[in-house]
């Protein structure tokens, strides 16, 4: 995959788990998810002008050695939207071969203030409630 096989780029993000990322970024590419909007498989994300949307569907992990903070990781894409499709008209949805990883960014969360105006759409993984291991 390479830029210039693009034929209508465009800036793109999907949002996932810090294990999630760690495992796409070895990978080195994302892959069609198991969840499927419309009858419309492939790699779901969100154009620039919805970027924010991504930290609602995000999943919240703990960070380890410090689970007063929940992490998600949002992955920034070039897309080639010549190849994509649109679902529930708004979500972008793309083949695996026409998305390039850009970069990747954290989201940090402190769980102390969830339920705090402006926070309170955030996705936590269960593991966040239950709270540290002994």
């Amino acid at each position: 995959r390479q830029f210039q096989d693009f034929k209508d780029p465009e800036v793109a993000f999907h949002a996932c788990s810090l294990q999630t990322a760690t495992e796409v970024l070895a990978e080195g590419h994302l892959k069609i998810g198991v969840a499927v909007t419309d009858n419309k498989r492939g790699v779901y994300c969100e154009g620039l002008k919805r970027k924010a949307c991504t930290t609602i569907y995000a999943t919240h992990t703990l960070v380890p050695n410090h689970p007063q903070i929940a992490v998600a990781v949002i992955l920034e894409l070039c897309v080639d939207r010549n190849r994509g499709r649109t679902a529930s008209k708004t979500q972008w949805v793309q083949d695996e071969d026409s998305v390039i990883i850009m970069g990747a960014y954290t989201h940090l969360l402190p769980i102390a203030r969830l339920y705090d105006p402006g926070f309170r759409w955030q996705r936590c993984g269960g593991r966040a409630w239950r709270g540290p291991d002994p």
